[in-house]
């Protein structure tokens, strides 16, 4: 049986307006087998998962498991590590390490609703803790969500641990580093959304997520984000989902203008809509055509032109049938001038 993530790529879905929306993260290590529902179906106890997840939610923000991929799934350590990511315009990373008798009143304290708007002091007034912290990959390998997450997508975050990631491109100098709690950088993750597009990994602060990877990428997606950077070669309908932080069509659009300018910063550029659209467009006048307006940080700004292209069926998921599938597509993009506001 053809897997989906096969099926998209044998059918070239654009990668593009993909990315799950989240306009923060809360990434807490847990070790173990994961279910379906990792937060509710792990060794944290799942009350907790499913408070923690809830609360995300109703502010915008998404709560995942994480696991250290050179350690045994079943290892377990007096302590944990946590990483509070904000995915916004300014985007910053926070972590640190907590044990298990002190978790549930950490998580109790902590401002979620700072988190939300991007207030790190405010944050740090409710886990003193914590420091920032250099990018980090989360890479999805819930294979009991799907299993193209598990058979692709621990091969790409295991590639740190055989030796995949300490360097560049071949014949390029070895990759600096800043140290990140327990010095870890990469990690699976539990499910972040488009299994399709398997493997596909979250680039944190910066709330960018990749499909498609290769072992080979994860050296460059650590490198390049050390400088605020995507790399180019991940700059490309098969590879960039989008940021979390945008709508759909909004994706879409700013990956548009970005590839065309051949900008890789990833706090360049933002998008917005003239309305909400639904992102799986389940209503024709969801489809309607519509204009993005694209700004870069230094004031240019551009009209990007959208419109909904229906695509063959495909399966969403592995083990479910064929459903209707389609996607935005930039048709034009004008330049409006400096925006001065």
């Amino acid at each position: 049986m053809t897997t989906c993530s096969v099926a998209h790529d044998e059918a070239n879905t654009p990668a593009p307006g993909t990315a799950p929306r989240a306009g923060f993260w809360v990434a807490l290590e847990q070790n173990g087998a994961w279910g379906p529902k990792a937060a509710e179906q792990s060794h944290l106890d799942p009350e907790l998962g499913r408070q923690l997840t809830d609360a995300c939610k109703a502010l915008g923000g998404t709560f995942v498991l994480i696991r250290n991929p050179a350690s045994h799934a079943d290892v377990t350590t007096p302590g944990r590590r946590i990483f509070l990511g904000y995915a916004g315009v300014s985007p910053w990373l926070l972590g640190g390490e907590v044990t298990d008798a002190d978790l549930a009143d950490h998580l109790d304290r902590l401002d979620l609703a700072a988190l939300s708007r991007g207030d790190s002091d405010a944050v740090l007034v409710s886990w003193a803790t914590l420091g920032l912290e250099a990018p980090l990959l989360l890479v999805c390998t819930n294979g009991q969500r799907d299993q193209c997450c598990a058979v692709r997508g621990r091969r790409v975050a295991a590639a740190e641990c055989e030796g995949g990631s300490t360097g560049g491109a071949q014949g390029s100098a070895p990759v600096t580093r800043h140290t990140s709690v327990g010095g870890v950088r990469v990690w699976e993750s539990s499910h972040l959304g488009g299994h399709r597009f398997a493997p596909t990994a979250l680039v944190l602060p910066f709330g960018r997520v990749f499909g498609r990877l290769e072992p080979t990428h994860v050296a460059q997606i650590l490198a390049a984000a050390d400088s605020g950077l995507m790399p180019a070669e991940l700059l490309s309908d098969r590879h960039d989902r989008g940021f979390t932080r945008l709508e759909p069509a909004a994706q879409v659009a700013e990956h548009a203008v970005r590839a065309a300018l051949g900008d890789p910063a990833y706090t360049a550029f933002d998008a917005e809509l003239p309305r909400p659209i639904p992102g799986a467009c389940a209503s024709p006048e969801g489809r309607d055509p519509v204009n993005a307006r694209v700004t870069h940080r230094d004031g240019r700004a551009w009209e990007a032109s959208l419109r909904w292209v229906s695509a063959p069926d495909l399966p969403e998921s592995c083990g479910k049938g064929p459903l209707p599938t389609g996607h935005w597509t930039v048709s034009a993009i004008t330049p409006l001038g400096l925006d001065l506001g």
